[in-house]
């Protein structure tokens, strides 16, 4: 493989410039059509064309997949795609629904449920983010949200 591309790679060099530049200078050819095939003969005559392709394809893939609601962490889990034979999904909701909700509150130290999930809820009360928006809709749900006003903590 090497001793072919050792000659293989600058000879099609040469055949893609003398494409381009020959038929212009000596027989009047117009430079805009010779240079595009001047890339023509760069694109088959060199492997790398083949390995461009295929990160072109899988991005498109991806973004094709994304407008459609499907979100593939990278294109190594787009190319194994082909040999799932089960797919499990999560309780939560948030690829099923796309909207995280809290299945689960685990308090440690002997902390009360109700009491862990207000606090959670508290620190979580402002911010946008979709799993702090679920603890708090769970709080409102288990009426355990901490309302602060003026200062005063309320236990909604």
């Amino acid at each position: 493989g090497e001793r072919f591309g050792k000659y293989y790679t600058p000879a099609m060099s040469l055949l893609g410039v003398g494409v381009a530049i020959i038929p212009p200078l000596f027989f009047g050819g117009e430079w805009t059509a010779w240079f595009y095939r001047a890339l023509v003969v760069f694109v088959v005559s060199c492997s790398c064309g083949l390995a461009l392709s295929v990160p072109v394809a899988v991005v498109a893939a991806i973004g094709n997949a994304a407008r459609n609601g499907v979100v593939f962490k990278g294109g190594a889990y787009l190319e194994v795609a082909e040999k799932l034979r089960a797919i499990a999904f999560d309780k939560t909701g948030t690829l099923t629904i796309g909207r995280p909700t809290v299945t689960d509150i685990l308090p440690l130290n002997n902390l009360d449920t109700q009491k862990l999930l207000a606090l959670a809820s508290a620190v979580e009360f402002r911010s946008e983010h979709p799993l702090a928006e679920a603890i708090v809709r769970r709080a409102n749900e288990a009426s355990a949200l901490i309302v602060i006003v003026n200062g005063l903590r309320l236990l909604k």
